[in-house]
């Protein structure tokens, strides 16, 4: 997880996950689970909530929970999408913001 040098030294500030353990809280398949500062929307946070809106008797709380649930869910299931791009997956971050407004033709406005 590399990228330019001015890419580098700003995400140099906080401590980088892969995807996978962003989202699942876990190293590898057999590695011990990690609390990832600022993470309350990974698959575990959508377990938890879901479970405390099935069990909660409070109406307001219960759609509350679902809705949290469902949002940790797609978060998940985005993270799982950006690893099927080769962009996302191969350190060339920087090459995407450099020519991603100016050479798109899809982004040009009509």
């Amino acid at each position: 997880m590399s990228d330019s040098y001015l890419v580098d030294i700003f995400c140099a500030l906080a401590t980088r996950y892969s995807d996978v353990t962003w989202a699942t809280g876990y190293l590898s398949p057999t590695g011990p689970y990690i609390t990832r500062d600022g993470q309350d929307m990974g698959w575990d946070n959508a377990r938890s909530y879901f479970y405390e809106a099935l069990t909660s008797t409070d109406h307001a709380v219960k759609e509350a929970k679902f809705v949290k649930s469902f949002r940790a869910v797609g978060m998940v299931m985005h993270l799982l999408q950006d690893m099927a791009v080769p962009a996302h997956v191969r350190n060339d971050m920087s090459s995407h913001l450099l020519y991603s407004k100016s050479q798109s033709p899809l982004t040009k406005t009509i």
